[in-house]
């Protein structure tokens, strides 16, 4: 019970650590130029933490979040509702305001961002898949290596009674077993 407490802690603290991540990438990419500047794709990056720590699930969820806040923070600068900060030395410093440049490049991170989603919740439930399967193996693995000691025993113990030695050879007659007569002859 311990362990599923804490367990739910880490996922709180994950989530909450992850969402501080995103609006302090917004706002880093806001007073970095905004859509003049490529970071923005650096969401993608919590996106594939989310999907692969978390799950499915909760990396759609941040993808999502991804998108409406960098789309809510360069209609916004586009608008002029927030300043826009251009970047010192960038000779394209108003892209922010080339309605076209901003749909194209919002729609590529869109599709980039949700890709990155779906095929992060594809291998992650996949591998879980594959780790449920293993463990089931494992278990199966473990009950049959049970039997077999137990048959194992069972053998020793019936031919340790004979007073007859037995041997087991391979084909090249070497003895690969013996009861105890045999070790005592």
């Amino acid at each position: 019970q311990d362990a599923g407490l804490l367990l739910r802690q880490l996922r709180n603290f994950i989530h909450v650590q992850i969402g501080l991540d995103l609006l302090i990438l917004t706002a880093i990419i806001h007073f970095s130029g905004g859509a003049d500047n490529a970071i923005h794709y650096f969401f993608i990056f919590h996106v594939l933490l989310a999907g692969i720590i978390l799950g499915g699930k909760e990396s759609l969820f941040y993808a999502t979040l991804a998108v409406f806040l960098y789309g809510g923070l360069i209609t916004l600068e586009h608008l002029g509702v927030i300043p826009h900060c251009s970047l010192v030395g960038v000779a394209f410093g108003e892209l922010h305001l080339d309605y076209f440049y901003m749909l194209s490049d919002f729609f590529v991170f869109c599709v980039t961002v949700y890709a990155s989603s779906a095929m992060v919740s594809y291998l992650s439930s996949r591998l879980h898949r594959q780790q449920k399967k293993l463990e089931e193996l494992t278990n199966t693995l473990s009950q049959r290596n049970s039997e077999l000691k137990s048959a194992h025993d069972l053998v020793k113990q019936i031919t340790d009674g004979i007073e007859e030695g037995i041997m087991l050879l391979d084909v090249n007659y070497k003895v690969i077993w013996a009861n105890r007569k045999v070790e005592e002859i």
